[in-house]
């Protein structure tokens, strides 16, 4: 897992359009549903993003890829749920930004409210180099990851305001990149999936975002 500075000034200027205008939205946090599993999840995020659960994950016969334990608000559901307010705004991050930046999807449009997490997995279903975008109101949260080397667990403290890393996720079950996430605060998390075929295009991105001006 690599952290990205972003130093482009233009490049902070758009995610936070995005952030801007997402909480902008008429209704948005009134009138849109919660999704997590299981039904505890609202209240024990901190389990399931433990050291001590990861342990019990990775015990399970069947590894899914992604999380099974989660409290966040998708924002392709919430789209679905209210398409007069979030269609437009929320097809616009999932393909414009998507084309903008080069990446060939948009895997992930979370807002995550304050106590939300998405549980220990590893997208081994989703193979590709990945770009993630996350957004902290205050800091009060974190990231976590396995080293697939030393199988160290890494603990990234968010910031407050846009944060950036990348990882290549694999199918092979030597080198899956199990990671977990939660807030105390107000959260938003993109992702962005680049072909494992042509790295070429996430390395002039990652020139872009780390370019001062």
């Amino acid at each position: 897992m690599t952290e990205v500075v972003i130093k482009n000034s233009d490049f902070l200027a758009k995610l936070e359009d995005i952030r801007t205008t997402l909480f902008s939205l008429e209704s948005f946090g009134d009138n849109i549903h919660d999704f997590f599993d299981p039904s505890d999840a609202k209240w024990l995020g901190k389990y399931y993003t433990s050291d001590e659960y990861l342990v019990e994950v990775k015990s399970r016969s069947h590894d899914l890829g992604w999380p099974a334990e989660h409290f966040s608000h998708p924002m392709g559901r919430v789209a679905t749920d209210n398409p007069s307010i979030f269609k437009d705004f929320y097809e616009s991050v999932k393909y414009g930004f998507a084309e903008e930046l080069g990446a060939a999807a948009n895997a992930l449009f979370n807002y995550y409210p304050p106590g939300g997490f998405v549980g220990w997995h590893n997208n081994w279903n989703a193979a590709a180099h990945q770009m993630l975008f996350t957004w902290s109101e205050t800091g009060d949260g974190y990231f976590k990851y396995q080293d697939t080397e030393t199988s160290d667990i890494v603990t990234i403290l968010d910031v407050k305001g846009w944060q950036a890393r990348h990882y290549r996720f694999d199918r092979d079950k030597n080198k899956r990149c199990w990671h977990a996430a939660y807030t105390s605060c107000k959260r938003i998390t993109l992702a962005y999936k680049f072909s494992l075929d042509n790295s070429l295009i996430l390395d002039d991105l990652l020139e872009e975002i780390e370019y001062t001006i």
